[in-house]
């Protein structure tokens, strides 16, 4: 698995097993429990996961974009497969339903990719990750990115600190069970946890202050992890100290950041929509279920997010450490889409076959390519001083606004051929071609010459932007007028 992503993968299943384990179970060795789950090197398992939106106890529909969640129904992942045959390799093969689509998938992830194959598509996508999360990440002036190269090592030198500082649960225990997995009867021990809104709040906020109670501990904690990644000598007598700075200020920066966490739980529950998921419904119930080498076999979670969201799921593991077939690999061609850093929804659904399942799903139902600009014109008017990126009003009383950022928000392509002083505009599902050229009152559209608006005005460089009558663009783009609100002077330009 890409290590920076097992990370966080890994960090998401020790939470888990934190809130679980969260007070001192006679017979449970939670460091060993921790270190097993974060050091496995094979495995194969299966799972299901379900996902709910509801919006009871909300004050507002929870929406993505326009759309209500509620009104997804249930998301149902099926996992029918998971094999990790060494720890940096990873395949799944699955169903997601929701709505009335049923979305088959298979995935295979590496240290350098993930690749998708949805539904009926062709080709899979492709991820490159380390060009996805390779940005570095700086604490104090310090980049500390290099970290993530090992997940192993960083959770197994944090595990021993994060469980010195755990509260305790009231609602844990722990019983001796039987439970078929692959087929085969397994005596496990299963571990379960319950939590409520007040506990749930009540056990971060301990954890937090726990962790911060004595900030020396902290810095001893930095310097062990730093001195684990980075070749940082010690310090001998007469010598200057040149990391000493450096990890005094990195330390107090991560002390106020969880000091500041811990001291906003309060507000953040009790103001927005953080306050609609903690309240007298909500209730995380977990179980983990452990064979006698403390592996785990299993897990179940059930939460309940103020009754607006709801999520359960259970996954079963076998041949845990053991040797694994990996699936075959998945052929990538040379035209498979690959997402960068500058790829979009648009350029995904572009490469999909728009018959599929999960093409209707994205472009119909989720709408994800419905887009909507809103741009103030200033009441300054006529002549008047053009803030950078915002509309403005011509001297012959055109709202002018700009091509780039117009063009980009509705998933369209822009080049500048500084020669010609030309724009040209590419929509990227319809490879729809607009050219402007800087001081002609004319735009070529697929080809044939349009006059830009009516009476025609030519495209001006203002700021070092390209801009264009707003009429003719929203026309060109969208197909639409563009709205207007006399009362805010503000223009609106839809992409349905």
């Amino acid at each position: 698995m890409n290590k920076r992503l097992k990370l966080i993968v890994s960090g998401l299943l020790c939470l888990m097993l934190v809130v679980l384990t969260g007070c001192q179970v006679t017979g449970l060795d939670v460091t060993k429990v921790l270190n097993n789950a974060s050091g496995i090197k094979s495995f194969e398992g299966s799972g299901n996961l379900s996902l709910e939106f509801t919006n009871e106890g909300t004050a507002k529909p929870i929406k993505l974009g326009d759309v209500e969640l509620s009104s997804l129904g249930k998301l149902n992942l099926t996992i029918t497969s998971m094999k990790q045959s060494e720890p940096n390799t990873l395949s799944l093969t699955g169903n997601v339903a929701i709505m009335n689509h049923s979305i088959p998938f298979s995935l295979q992830l590496s240290k350098a990719q993930l690749s998708i194959l949805i539904d009926n598509n062709p080709k899979p996508i492709v991820f490159k990750l380390d060009a996805m999360i390779g940005q570095s990440i700086n604490i104090s002036g310090f980049d500390i990115s290099a970290i993530f190269g090992d997940p192993d090592k960083l959770l197994t030198l944090l595990s021993p600190f994060v469980i010195s500082k755990l509260p305790d649960l009231k609602n844990v225990s722990v019983s001796a069970v039987n439970e078929k997995i692959n087929e085969e009867s397994l005596d496990l021990q299963k571990v379960h946890a319950e939590l409520n809104s007040a506990e749930t709040l009540a056990f971060a906020k301990s954890l937090l202050n726990n962790m911060v109670a004595n900030p020396a501990e902290v810095k001893i904690l930095l310097t062990k992890v730093l001195k684990a990644f980075y070749n940082i000598p010690d310090v001998k007598e007469g010598e200057m100290d040149i990391f000493g700075g450096i990890i005094d200020s990195a330390s107090q920066t991560v002390v106020d950041l969880l000091k500041e966490t811990a001291a906003g739980l309060d507000t953040a529950a009790s103001t927005g929509g953080v306050a609609a998921l903690l309240n007298d419904k909500t209730s995380i119930k977990t179980d983990v279920y452990l064979d006698s080498s403390a592996q785990i076999r299993k897990l179940g979670l059930d939460v309940n997010l103020g009754g607006a969201i709801k999520v359960a799921g259970n996954f079963s593991f076998w041949k845990v450490n053991q040797p694994v077939t990996a699936d075959p690999a998945m052929t990538i061609p040379t035209n498979a889409f690959q997402w960068e850093g500058t790829s979009i929804m648009a350029h995904l659904l572009k490469s999909m076959n728009s018959d599929s399942d999960a093409y209707k799903l994205l472009y119909s139902d989720l709408k994800v390519l419905k887009k909507e600009i809103k741009l103030i014109v200033p009441p300054t008017g006529k002549g008047g001083k053009v803030e950078i990126g915002s509309s403005f009003i011509s001297k012959d009383g055109r709202t002018m606004v700009p091509v780039r950022y117009i063009a980009e928000t509705l998933d369209s392509e822009v080049t500048w051929d500084a020669v010609k002083k030309q724009a040209t505009i590419v929509d990227i599902m319809t490879g729809k071609t607009i050219i402007i050229t800087l001081g002609s009152k004319n735009a070529t559209v697929d080809g044939a010459v349009v006059p830009m608006d009516d009476p025609a005005t030519a495209a001006v460089l203002v700021n070092g932007s390209t801009y264009v009558p707003l009429g003719f663009i929203s026309k060109a783009l969208t197909g639409e007028k563009a709205g207007w609100d006399q009362a805010t002077k503000t223009v609106t330009i839809s992409k349905k």
